[in-house]
């Protein structure tokens, strides 16, 4: 099968997964990066930096002559190309006459797979636009959270899957050699629900925290509150082979749900067990039903849950390492990586379209 991956690719557990998972499957893969329109990654910086003021402008409204052009392309590289199958991997930049006309010109099969809630707290109509009004031009559409199921149908969604989050292999992976020198780490981006009361509770009870993420600086720098937290200021964020190291080394990983996004998983709450750290999670149903509770991974309803846990677990060695062995088999022998989502794509293709 021929596959093209269109989508940012700022990150390359992302996009890039996915591309090396089918290519792994024995297909054959090109890759149509939005990044380089917009973005470019500077010797030194974790997160890259704008091209200009102007390509920031229309990375956030999503018009523009850069838009266009980007657009275009699609068409051209499709062209080019001649996939049978084209991925868009979160298209808010795609409009949907453009997927009409990929539609016309070589009829490929369009699928999406959507890491965000487009129908969310923190969602607008002029924010998703583009996808909100093309969800009823893909043949198939892949979400992350089941509550999204009917927003999709609403939207004349032909096909809605659920696929999930996913760790990758080759990147979140456990090694023999780490040793647990840290006791707890948090690395999530920032965002005023209870993760704020949660990490300053357990910094007023003296505990060993490390925090990594983004978006923290502008909260941090501003806030006017006298917050522990603030210690931590300017905190960066961590990926790749460094997150791995710095899940692997802590004792502890702490994973909070995003409200705005509506989560009920996050892709670390796969990655942490696949690291083979032991996984202190926000809870949710979802979630309930992966992880057995005590068993596999742990669980907080409450920053109070939160800090009782932590406390607990730090002074129970062993207690916690049997958790972490067994949430680690759960995440491996599981359907929770890039290459086990990449095999279930496969199969709906082979089952609805046909390809063999």
């Amino acid at each position: 099968m021929r596959i093209l991956i269109a989508g940012e690719y700022q990150w390359f557990w992302y996009e890039k997964a996915f591309e090396n998972s089918f290519k792994n499957l024995g297909h054959e893969v090109a890759a149509f990066r939005f990044i380089d329109y917009f973005k470019k990654f500077k010797v030194g910086k974790v997160e890259p930096d704008f091209i200009s003021k102007h390509a920031e402008i229309e990375f956030r409204l999503k018009f523009g002559t850069i838009i266009n052009s980007l657009n275009r392309d699609l068409i051209e590289a499709s062209e080019k190309f001649r996939p049978d199958v084209i991925l868009f991997y979160r298209p808010v930049h795609i409009f949907g006459k453009t997927l009409s006309t990929l539609k016309k010109k070589n009829n490929p099969v369009i699928i999406s797979y959507f890491n965000d809630d487009p129908f969310g707290k923190s969602s607008t109509e002029f924010k998703w636009r583009h996808f909100i009004k093309s969800i009823e031009l893909f043949d198939i559409n892949y979400i992350v959270r089941m509550k999204n199921l009917p927003e999709y149908e609403k939207c004349g969604s032909h096909k809605t899957e659920y696929l999930g989050h996913f760790f990758v292999r080759d990147v979140h992976y456990k090694s023999s050699t780490d040793k647990k020198k840290k006791d707890v780490i948090f690395a999530g981006h920032y965002e005023n629900d209870i993760r704020i009361e949660s990490l300053e509770k357990l910094l007023k009870n003296g505990t060993d925290l490390r925090l990594y993420g983004g978006g923290w600086n502008g909260f941090l720098g501003s806030a006017k509150e006298n917050l522990l937290l603030k210690n931590f200021h300017p905190v960066t964020p961590v990926i790749g082979g460094v997150y791995r190291e710095k899940i692997s080394e802590s004792k502890i990983a702490l994973c909070f749900l995003s409200k705005l996004n509506c989560d009920d998983s996050t892709s670390r709450n796969f990655e942490i067990p696949a690291i083979g750290t032991f996984m202190l999670s926000e809870y949710s149903g979802m979630l309930a039903d992966i992880y057995r509770e005590g068993e596999e991974a742990e669980f907080f309803r409450s920053s109070d849950e939160l800090l009782d846990k932590v406390k607990f677990y730090l002074k129970n060695e062993e207690t916690r390492e049997k958790i972490a062995l067994r949430g680690h088999e759960k995440a491996m022998k599981g359907d929770f990586s890039s290459d086990e989502k990449a095999k279930k794509i496969i199969a709906d293709l082979k089952n609805d379209f046909g390809f063999s």
